[in-house]
């Protein structure tokens, strides 16, 4: 069995000085900050293509309702009303076959580059 070294001022500081410079070293920030701007970028698509292909079984209104008030959950509902109204926008009543594919295009075109 290997004894337990107790961890000294000295050994503290070197932890926090080897974590923070290894942060900086992997640009954490700058990486979170480009996921956040990705995500954001592919919420709306992703939401059409979901409520399309969930209101071809629940029936629309249903689906809308039931994924708004999970995001509401989440974000809290000035998020959600702005991101229902994107939606709303964006698939018209009678052109939501080309809200689907403009919506699985941009998906494509977000997560590739």
């Amino acid at each position: 069995m290997e004894k337990k070294k107790k961890l000294s001022l000295r050994g503290l500081w070197k932890v926090l000085k080897d974590s923070f410079i290894g942060f900086s070293e992997d640009k954490v920030l700058k990486l979170s900050g480009a996921l956040a701007y990705y995500t954001i970028f592919s919420m709306a698509p992703l939401l059409i293509v979901i409520i399309f292909l969930c209101s071809i079984f629940f029936g629309r209104a249903d689906t809308e309702d039931s994924i708004y008030s999970q995001i509401e959950g989440f974000v809290g509902s000035d998020t959600a009303l702005q991101l229902q109204q994107i939606i709303t926008n964006a698939s018209l009543e009678g052109k939501g076959t080309f809200a689907l594919i403009t919506g699985i295009i941009t998906l494509v075109i977000g997560a590739t580059t």
